[in-house]
């Protein structure tokens, strides 16, 4: 994939830091995101969807899914759950591997004007993932166009920690891979992917093929 700076939302993020209180340690941390990377056009992703083809290999795809107006296709070893909470439109399991648990991936969908910026987003999502030292670990940052969609996929890996009231869990070795989907200006859809390390790259084609498949719907 193309390496090159944004002029989109995320345009001049590595030219500064992300300001995250109270990540880990004391006081204030300064985080920097390790990458950043931009697809000029969605034909990239069109392509993985319909051949399920993507860097990390084949991938068998099965029937399409719909939620808020969009249809995607996910890989056909995913199982489908019913959502969780009202917030969530949909829900996967994705098969352990190696003795590894399962992953789970789940897509959010607050409300019209909901959710938060990108960079809101970058900066919470930052202070869930901490390393061996206790401070949060700087994540990937990936922005992509998808038609006429703009997603910005955020990824770390360390100690998870969500932070939300009344989940106290802390979950070592696990990897979290947000995403945020511009969809239209007001409105927002979020994709959660967590699960222990192994898990999460034995499916990161998946992931992947089933992104890219994302259209607009009839």
């Amino acid at each position: 994939m193309k390496r090159c700076m944004n002029k989109g939302p995320l345009a001049g993020v590595l030219g500064f830091t992300l300001l995250c209180a109270g990540c880990g340690g004391s006081g204030s941390e300064t985080i920097t995101p390790t990458t950043q990377r931009s697809a000029s056009s969605g034909a990239e992703a069109e392509t993985a969807s319909s051949t399920g083809q993507t860097e990390g290999g084949e991938v068998e795809l099965g029937p399409s899914v719909e939620f808020v107006g969009l249809v995607a296709q996910v890989p056909a070893s995913w199982q489908s759950e019913m959502p969780s909470s009202n917030m969530r439109v949909a829900q996967f399991r994705l098969p352990g591997v190696d003795g590894a648990d399962d992953a789970e991936l789940a897509i959010f969908d607050f409300g019209p004007g909901m959710g938060g910026s990108v960079l809101d987003n970058i900066r919470r999502w930052t202070g869930q993932v901490t390393g061996p030292d206790g401070n949060a670990v700087p994540p990937t940052v990936v922005e992509a166009q998808i038609g006429d969609m703009t997603i910005t996929k955020v990824e770390s890996t360390g100690t998870f920690m969500s932070g939300m009231p009344g989940d106290s869990s802390v979950r070592e070795n696990t990897t979290v891979i947000n995403a945020q989907l511009i969809k239209s200006p007001d409105q927002y859809i979020f994709f959660k992917l967590i699960g222990p390390r192994a898990t999460v790259e034995a499916n990161r084609a998946g992931f992947e093929a089933m992104r890219g498949s994302i259209t607009r719907g009839e």
